[in-house]
């Protein structure tokens, strides 16, 4: 077999060449070799029985019209185009200018103009909890038909393929949607964006399944943008398994319904990552104009997480409160009366509220450092 310049077979080369076309385009043809007279000159990829498929936008087929054997349409159920398969597909992608896609997501840290931020990517995988229970057990007995059956996984269906896109696209997110299909996606791209954009699927998802009961897990990491994209799946594939496996807080109840960030200490059911979300938000405006680098904050969450060792509690409370003796702008940051030093320390007190503070803390680090 005879391999091209970058030693790929003639089928991955073709692949690799109408990839970046199945995305910016809607309509595909199944047309023969022998038929289409540009097929040279044209991105395709070769098919059996001398055929080929190629990609188009809409006007272009319009303007064309070539000798079909099959024809797709893409997320539209445009007739104006004669007989053709309409799918749905998740194909959001951000924009990136360039072809070094994940290299820019990564390089925008938490700004594209304030210089913030670390340069990484962020990675995500979430999957429908209990999918098959929903099935075997979710529809009464007196009502279980093939029908219903088909209308709900049409119905999961069309969330992670059609909808997932219009989510994405109102925040405007950095990212790329790998895959999104069935019961589960897979996105990469900004590593500020892919939190926030978890934190809009999971509410999307909640108020389209209409009464909680069909919930959803999720794994985040944060890589290097040359760090091998199937490890990144892998290892976050791993997060994703640790959020289902999220117990409740008496630890008697596996509850799944969880988010696992970066790794397996920070898993917490959504509602709790609503707060951590909340108090990054806190931590960020206390900390804003501040003279504590993040030296300082590193050594508070290092504090917080040996909180158990003697004498760990007694300097984490010296150390706040010499370092913000008299300050008032940091009074009242949870909404409580009392000052910055004496709400984290209540916060640092109790072990679940303790795992939230570290998160928080953290992500605001990941944030707010110049970008490198």
């Amino acid at each position: 077999m005879s391999l091209d310049a970058n030693d790929r077979c003639p089928l991955c080369a073709s692949l690799a060449a109408i990839s970046k076309h199945l995305i910016g385009n809607d309509v595909f043809a199944i047309v023969g070799t022998n038929d289409d007279e540009d097929i040279g000159r044209r991105p395709h990829l070769n098919m059996p029985g001398d055929c080929a498929l190629i990609a188009m936008t809409r006007d272009e087929y319009l303007a064309k019209r070539p000798k079909i054997r099959r024809l797709y349409t893409k997320n539209t159920w445009d007739m104006g185009i004669g007989l053709a398969t309409h799918v749905w597909m998740g194909d959001y992608t951000s924009d990136a200018g360039d072809e070094n896609r994940f290299d820019t997501y990564a390089g925008n840290g938490t700004t594209l103009g304030q210089g913030k931020g670390v340069k990484r990517l962020g990675v995500l995988r979430a999957d429908v909890d209990d999918l098959g229970s929903t099935f075997a057990w979710g529809i009464p007995v007196e009502k279980v038909s093939i029908s219903r059956s088909a209308t709900l996984s049409r119905a999961l269906e069309y969330f992670f393929k059609h909808k997932i896109n219009n989510i994405l696209a109102a925040g405007s997110y950095r990212l790329q949607v790998i895959y999104s299909g069935g019961d589960d996606l897979f996105v990469v791209g900004n590593w500020s964006d892919v939190i926030h954009a978890a934190i809009d699927i999971r509410q999307a998802f909640d108020e389209f399944t209409g009464n909680g009961s069909i919930t959803l897990s999720a794994g985040v990491g944060m890589f290097a943008p040359k760090f091998p994209i199937a490890r990144m799946a892998s290892e976050t594939g791993n997060l994703e398994d640790v959020a289902k496996g999220h117990r409740s807080k008496d630890a008697k109840k596996i509850e799944k319904n969880a988010i696992a960030l970066w790794t397996d200490d920070a898993v917490f059911g959504w509602g709790e990552f609503g707060e951590v979300s909340r108090r990054r938000e806190l931590l960020a405006n206390a900390f804003s104009g501040s003279d504590k680098g993040t030296a300082f904050i590193y050594r508070i969450i290092e504090l917080l997480r040996n909180y158990d060792d003697a004498v760990s509690a007694p300097r984490l409370a010296y150390l706040l409160a010499r370092s913000f003796e008299g300050d008032s702008k940091k009074e009242d940051i949870a909404g409580q009366d009392g000052a910055f030093a004496k709400t984290i320390y209540e916060w640092s007190a109790d072990k679940n509220e303790r795992k939230k503070v570290i998160c928080a803390l953290e992500w605001y680090v990941c944030g707010s450092r110049e970008r490198g």
